[in-house]
């Protein structure tokens, strides 16, 4: 096949468009040129379905499952006053994470409103993450503290990532980043071993790790910095609304008091003002973008804007526009600009 059109990536790698690929024939082309290139492709899908199936499609070419990350944003937008689920959010930070590290995966799947939609920055899994090895002396109340404030549930078993229990000596600790949980086991302040466990038998296996790393369990993190950054940006928006000063003293202190609520996520700006695209966690060098039906993706991105619009206009809490939540496809046509 010849591509009709072609753009680099952050001005380094070509992305590439279609036309008239059906069904499985569109992911077998998709597989061959990963395969022959050596790089990774981002494929970008109207909808959320289209992109499961190339998905699923891409998983039996390829031949290797966890060769394909299916990338998918929230089902709700800023204005339903929805959070997405513990689990949702893990698993989003796991797949970013994955992407971050440019682990082996070789082809991401995504919709139209993935792409668009903003993101927490690169920098949050740097800096809130935290590296063990075994025999390292360990301040457990402080790891405990660490725990709780990126976003770590505490259960009586670990059987879901992030979550973690105590009991003695032994802390289990699912990060998002795994596969499966870890335990850790300390002899006085020193960290003794650590080794994956099933949790279903609550059983380790194998031998002890040297080193872990482990990453957020979710996206807003209550610290010093992310709170004056709230509170920087939040004031002038509630001014600019007319929203009730009333409101907005309430809604200070229950971030003061670390309290986390149902639709805080649309609250994002403002704790993170530097808000990336999905673009931005990729290797430019080794990824090409294959952008899939034009046409679709272009009416698609009309009735999106157009919900975008109407949903920012009905909301009636605290919000900011569409723009800071989701890219314009301008923004995206400038990211993939010679």
């Amino acid at each position: 096949m010849v591509p009709i059109q072609t753009h680099p990536l952050t001005g380094k790698s070509p992305a590439i468009i279609y036309k008239n690929l059906e069904n499985g024939f569109k992911a077998f082309v998709l597989a061959r040129r990963i395969i022959d290139s050596g790089k990774k492709i981002l494929a970008v899908c109207a909808n959320e379905d289209t992109a499961a199936k190339l998905s699923r499609d891409l998983k039996f070419f390829l031949g290797h499952p966890e060769q394909v990350i299916e990338f998918n944003a929230s089902p709700h937008i800023p204005y339903d006053h929805l959070s997405p689920s513990h689990l949702s959010e893990t698993n989003l930070l796991q797949k970013m994470f994955h992407l971050r590290e440019s682990f082996d995966y070789k082809a991401i799947t995504c919709s139209l409103g993935s792409l668009l939609q903003r993101w927490v920055p690169i920098e949050l899994l740097d800096k809130y993450s935290l590296n063990l090895k075994a025999d390292q002396e360990v301040n457990r109340p402080k790891l405990l503290e660490h725990f709780a404030l990126t976003g770590f549930r505490k259960t009586e078993l670990v059987e879901d990532p992030g979550c973690f229990a105590v009991r003695g000596f032994i802390l289990d600790i699912y990060s998002p980043n795994y596969r499966l949980p870890l335990r850790l086991e300390f002899f006085d302040e020193f960290l003794d071993s650590i080794k994956f466990f099933d949790p279903q038998s609550q059983r380790t296996f194998g031998t002890s790790l040297k080193e872990v790393k482990i990453i957020p369990a979710r996206q807003i993190i209550f610290d010093k910095e992310t709170l004056s950054s709230f509170r920087e940006k939040i004031l002038p928006l509630a001014d600019q609304e007319h929203y009730p000063s009333h409101k907005t003293a309430a809604l200070l202190e229950q971030l003061s008091s670390h309290l986390y609520f149902i639709g805080l996520e649309r609250y994002l700006p403002a704790f993170y003002p530097q808000m990336k695209s999905l673009l931005h966690y990729l290797p430019s060098q080794e990824t090409e973008i294959f952008l899939d039906d034009p046409e679709t993706l272009g009416a698609e991105y009309e009735k999106f804007s157009q919900r975008l619009k109407k949903k920012y206009q009905g909301c009636r809490e605290l919000s900011y526009g569409p723009e800071s939540y989701f890219m314009t496809m301008e923004e995206v046509e400038d990211l993939m600009a010679p």
